[in-house]
């Protein structure tokens, strides 16, 4: 009798290193490189900031493409306006006088609430949170011009 022999599987650190297995892993041969896309003029200095912190850091990540460039502007966005709404609710305090005179919830508080979930949700699309960079797939660099290109 023949005994069929196991196939090892190889210890985990290995496979950390090395990633999954190539045979068994899909791969998207259409992918996009990874490329920053320009930045919007019109984000305010501020989002801007942000933007020049972190579209360079996303590239050598390998997870921001020219696609992406919507999702960044809207995290970029949001950001900012937490810390403009912040700053505003800190002045007016988070209970204003209304019209008749009682005290009421701020209303910037709901646009905060609504930055904040904003900031969430286009962070994780981007991989922003430990949680989301799990899910996040990274894509080829893009690679400048090879000198040899003009020879073939």
């Amino acid at each position: 009798m023949t005994k069929k022999l196991k196939t090892l599987e190889p210890p985990r650190k290995l496979r950390i290193i090395e990633g999954p297995d190539p045979r068994t892993r899909k791969v998207q041969s259409d992918e996009p490189e990874a490329d920053a896309p320009p930045r919007p003029d019109y984000l305010d200095e501020v989002a801007q900031e942000h933007w020049d912190r972190l579209a360079p850091a996303l590239v050598d990540a390998g997870i921001l493409t020219a696609l992406d460039g919507g999702n960044l502007e809207l995290y970029c966005q949001a950001l900012s306006d937490v810390k403009r709404l912040t700053q505003q609710i800190r002045e007016e305090g988070e209970l204003i006088e209304g019209t008749r005179g009682t005290l009421q919830k701020n209303p910037r508080c709901l646009l905060l609430r609504e930055a904040h979930d904003l900031v969430g949700k286009a962070g994780a699309q981007l991989g922003l949170s430990p949680t989301s960079r799990r899910s996040v797939s990274k894509v080829p660099k893009k690679l400048g011009h090879d000198p040899w290109d003009d020879f073939f």
